[in-house]
Order: structure tokens, then sequence, then C-alpha cells
């Protein structure tokens, strides 16, 4: 896959200053589940990141939303709380002490989370998500997100206010995805879309087209392109290959 220009930030969960040691940037934590919910502490996906549901289509490819939107974060010394479901109602919440947060002079930051549905759209057809964080990572930001699964076809929907904590940028963002189901094959196509300027130097459009073929539940092979297009220079990347999950 070429790898595009220099403008291109890191959007696999890799902090820039971690990309010489990648699995201390991983999920790393330990927690406790029981009727009262469940209660995690470690690095982990903040609530911010979670409430992507199942939108971003090209989750960890130079296709993912992490490109141009930011708040895709997983973050150090956090605590994260999941509540039990209440009426098909979830409530998540991420607190991060300010001693990860480099980007906010050591600023604790925190994220709250609804949910209604079922992510994985299986015991029901629809998701959304409404999430708002407060210095997270130098990012305050309000998120909606709503996915439907109409019969073989799965829509979804993200959009997102962005601005930093303590800075003067701020604009809109978001993506829209749609997947078919035909058989093995998953076509899908993903375009998005953001003016904050945060995760990229200026307004940027982002746009995904390829096919998934499923072997089974762990195993798949894939093909994409991704386009990236920015001010003044664009970039266009291409993907052939196959994925197993342990």
């Amino acid at each position: 896959m070429r790898r595009c220009s220099k403008r291109w930030k890191n959007a696999n969960g890799f902090y820039e200053a971690n990309t010489q040691s990648p699995f201390s940037a991983r999920n790393t934590f330990i927690g406790i589940k029981g009727n009262f919910g469940q209660l995690i502490a470690g690095r982990n996906d903040t609530r911010l990141k979670t409430s992507e549901g199942g939108v971003d289509l090209y989750n960890e490819t130079s296709g993912d939303i992490a490109q141009i939107l930011p708040g895709q974060d997983r973050l150090g010394d956090s605590l994260t709380y999941i509540s039990p479901k209440f009426a098909g109602f979830e409530l998540s919440a991420t607190y991060v002490l300010g001693q990860d947060n480099e980007r906010q002079n050591g600023k604790d930051g925190v994220a709250l989370s609804l949910a209604y549905g079922d992510r994985a759209l299986k015991s029901l057809p629809y998701y959304v998500t409404l999430t708002r964080a407060q210095s997270l990572n130098g990012l305050d930001a309000t998120r909606l997100l709503a996915q439907h699964q109409f019969g073989d076809f799965t829509l979804g929907a993200l959009i997102q206010y962005s601005e930093e904590s303590e800075g003067a940028r701020s604009g809109t963002g978001g993506y829209l995805s749609l997947q078919y189901a035909y058989g093995n094959w998953r076509p899908k196509v993903q375009a998005g879309r953001d003016t904050s300027e945060l995760r990229q130097q200026t307004a940027a459009n982002h746009y995904t087209a390829g096919v998934d073929y499923l072997f089974n539940s762990q195993s798949k092979a894939y093909f994409y392109v991704t386009q990236l297009e920015l001010t003044d220079t664009s970039d266009t990347s291409v993907a052939l290959g196959l994925q197993y999950r342990f």
C-alpha cells in the first residue's frame, strides 16, 4: 500500500510519541464486572472513541475515520465505567488523569456517553449514541451517532463538533457509511469531512470504497481504495490483503 503525503497523521491508535514502542499504546487494563456494570482501569479506548459504534467500516486502516476526525484516542491512567442496560439505554464514562494528557498541561479529562439499542445490531436493528468529551487529550467535543440495519443494508451516520480545550481551532466533522451483505461478500463505502483542522492541517475530505470476503467469523480477504483530500494536496491508497483475528 502506497504511503500518503506528510500531512497524513497516524490513525491506528499509536501516539506519535509511542511509535517506537507500539505495544505500549495498545489497550492494557484490568477490570471487574457484575450486576453493577463494568469498571475498567488502565490504558483503554475512551468512551468518545468507542461511541463510533460500527460506523467506521475501515477501522485500523488508512480508511479509518481517525485520519481526519479528532478524538479517536486510547489513553493511559484512565478509569471507565459502563452501566448495565436499562430499557435499552446504557450510560458510560471515562475519566483520564492529567499526567497522561500531554496536550493540556496535566489537566484531567472526561467523556460521558449515552447509548440506546444494540451496538452489534443483532438483538435490535438500530444503535444511537450521544457523547460529550471535555478536556480529553486537549479536545472538547460533542458527537452524535446513529446506525440502522435495513434488511441486508446497514447505514451509519456520525456528526461531531470539535474544539481545542486550550486553543482557537474548532469545526464540524462527520461520516456516512453503507454496507451490503450478499452471501459472504460485504461491499462497503464510506465518506467523511472535517473542518476543525485538529487531525490534519487543513479541512479534509476522506473517501473509501471496498469489499470484504468472509471465510468465517475470524478471517477474511479484503480490498479497498481510499482517498484523502486536503486543501492543497491529495493522496490515494490501494490495499489488498488477508486478515485473521486471534
